[in-house]
């Protein structure tokens, strides 16, 4: 009977053994599952504010976009003005070397007046297209640079991103 008992408190003390160790990898696997959750939930975050500013970026090279478009309209605008206003002058040389040679009793000086005054008009009108020309291609390059560096931005962002979700699925594993 003594023998008995001794067995009997043995397994006792082996039962609360076993069970203070089932209630400690219980908090254990609590704790981690509580882990995991934040884990899980900072990865969602994060991936979150990665596709708001994926989102940005993408909107900011679409106006960039259309301001380039916008640009090259214009610019085209331009160098067809510029042309048309070359053909006009060359017209008018034409007519002006056609009136020297044809018509001996206009006065020399007066045509060349003439002519000096529409090469003046034209130089000025040339230096003004060119101007706005050159002015124009300056901003075309400079959002032409902006609109890679939010490529570039945007590209660092979705990776970004992909690690994230990556490091929320391995938080969900």
């Amino acid at each position: 009977l003594g023998n008995g008992r001794k067995q009997v408190s043995s397994l006792e003390l082996e039962i609360r053994q076993l069970k203070d160790r089932l209630a400690d990898e219980e908090e254990a696997r609590e704790s981690a599952e509580t882990r995991q959750d934040g884990l899980r939930k900072n990865a969602a975050e994060k991936a979150s504010a990665l596709e708001l500013e994926r989102q940005k970026a993408a909107h900011e090279l679409d106006v960039k976009d259309t301001q380039i478009v916008d640009l090259q309209s214009r610019l085209g605008q331009v160098e067809r003005e510029a042309e048309v206003l070359r053909k006009g002058v060359e017209d008018k040389e034409r007519r002006l070397a056609s009136l020297v040679e044809g018509d001996g009793s206009h006065s020399r000086a007066l045509v060349a007046q003439v002519e000096m005054r529409v090469r003046e008009q034209e130089a000025n009108q040339l230096q003004k297209y060119d101007q706005e020309l050159a002015l124009m291609q300056r901003r075309v390059i400079t959002l032409q640079e902006t609109v890679k560096a939010l490529e570039d931005q945007l590209s660092e962002s979705q990776s970004k991103q992909r690690e994230a979700e990556a490091a929320r699925q391995a938080a969900e594993l």
